[in-house]
């Protein structure tokens, strides 16, 4: 299902080959969550339709460089989905399923959204934001309160407008579907049971080990993920898909600690480009030549062509779980308003929203595991054209 090189991970996930699997664990055992039937799955896809009723599964040039994207938004595999709620505390197990769909997810009242876990389990402490982004492939674990509200109240939760993760040359191109970015409804919630059933909320919800940058193996020298585009093929690091051929700046050592940092290396995406071929970053890492000419090597003359092309990604990283340590942004700042807010930034990760403009930094314990890992954007119509990085893990190093 999962296999890198197949390259139809996107036509499989849209077609139905998605779901969810709740994960629970001894200390979140001791806490009182919701539970049994008020804790619930929803999983959001948008999906387009013929006449019908049969799925479409579109392959233009346009959709194959900027995403395949739907007329109708189904939550666990329904439209117009609606769930019936008594009046108490309920437990919300979001994920994006969409293959390119992006959601900045709100309720209609402007209650706040009160997130509890992320992808990699609960938070230590809960985060409440009046709008949650969330990207394909990232979960939310989210504490929805309906207690005090009558029988017969409606409440809505739907993606708020925002902009900034397509490029201008594909913002008005929707072709009949639901607009990225525009707001839209996702379910509808109606309280149907007046009950007096209360959840005492934690203080502390989780523990785990954190990491400071001074316990990294190279605390100074970042390891890079760039995020470049070329004609006909989304890069990393410069390069399409590499099943075993990873550059000598992307080998670490197992057991190592790694601060990496993911940006977009076009023009726009924050990497100085000098005549259009070469990157200049503060950040060299211990790559030299091969920083210059390996990563960027498919990029040369395209620099300030690339600008107006930058568009968001999910980077997923494969292995541990990683935290959050730090975003920058450059540049102006009207989109990226739009959704700052909205990052949960806490908590342990597996897929990062990364914005035009933006250098997000992590850090990644590489662990026990020999052989190869991957890093990939997680918009899921990119495995068709080959949008992903893998690394080798020997027996005295990572290549991620």
């Amino acid at each position: 299902m999962r296999r890198p090189e197949h390259g139809v991970t996107g036509k499989q996930v849209y077609l139905g080959l998605a779901g969810a699997m709740i994960v629970n664990d001894d200390e979140e055992a001791k806490l009182d969550l919701p539970s049994g039937e008020s804790e619930i799955p929803l999983v959001i896809q948008d999906k387009q339709f013929d006449s019908d009723n049969q799925l479409i599964y579109p392959s233009s040039m346009h959709n194959k460089m900027t995403g395949i994207t739907g007329d109708k938004i189904l939550v666990n595999g329904r439209p117009n989905f609606q769930l019936d709620v008594a009046s108490r505390a309920y437990r919300l197990r979001v994920v994006n399923a969409s293959t390119s769909r992006i959601y900045k997810l709100a309720w209609n009242d402007e209650m706040p959204i009160t997130v509890i876990g992320v992808d990699g389990g609960l938070l230590e402490q809960l985060e409440v934001k009046q709008y949650v982004m969330l990207a394909p492939g990232e979960r939310l674990d989210i504490w929805a309160d309906f207690s005090g509200r009558n029988e017969g109240t409606q409440l809505t939760l739907k993606s708020l407008a925002f902009s900034g993760v397509l490029p201008k040359m594909g913002m008005g191109m929707h072709n009949g579907m639901i607009p990225v970015g525009s707001e839209y409804r996702i379910l509808t919630i109606r309280v149907t049971k007046k009950v007096s059933e209360t959840h005492k909320f934690p203080m502390r919800l989780s523990t785990f080990k954190h990491y400071e940058i001074s316990d990294t193996a190279n605390p100074n020298n970042p390891l890079p993920i760039a995020i470049s585009e070329a004609p006909m093929s989304m890069l990393l690091n410069g390069r399409a898909y590499e099943f075993n051929k990873p550059l000598s700046f992307e080998r670490v050592k197992v057991g190592s600690i790694q601060q990496i940092e993911i940006f977009h290396a076009h023009g726009e995406g924050g990497m100085k480009m000098d005549n259009d071929t070469k990157p200049n970053t503060h950040n060299q890492h211990d790559g030299g030549n091969e920083m210059q000419s390996g990563r960027m090597g498919k990029m040369g003359g395209m620099g300030r062509g690339m600008m107006n092309l930058s568009m968001t990604h999910p980077i997923h990283l494969h292995g541990q779980q990683f935290e959050i340590i730090s975003r920058g942004f450059s540049g102006d700042s009207t989109a990226y308003d739009t959704v700052k807010d909205g990052f949960i930034n806490s908590g342990l990760k597996n897929v990062v929203l990364v914005m035009p403009m933006e250098r997000v930094k992590v850090i990644k314990p590489f662990q026990d595991f020999k052989g190869l890992l991957a890093s990939s954007s997680k918009l899921a119509f990119f495995s068709n054209v080959e949008f992903r990085k893998n690394g080798r893990i020997s027996s005295c190093c990572v290549l991620t």
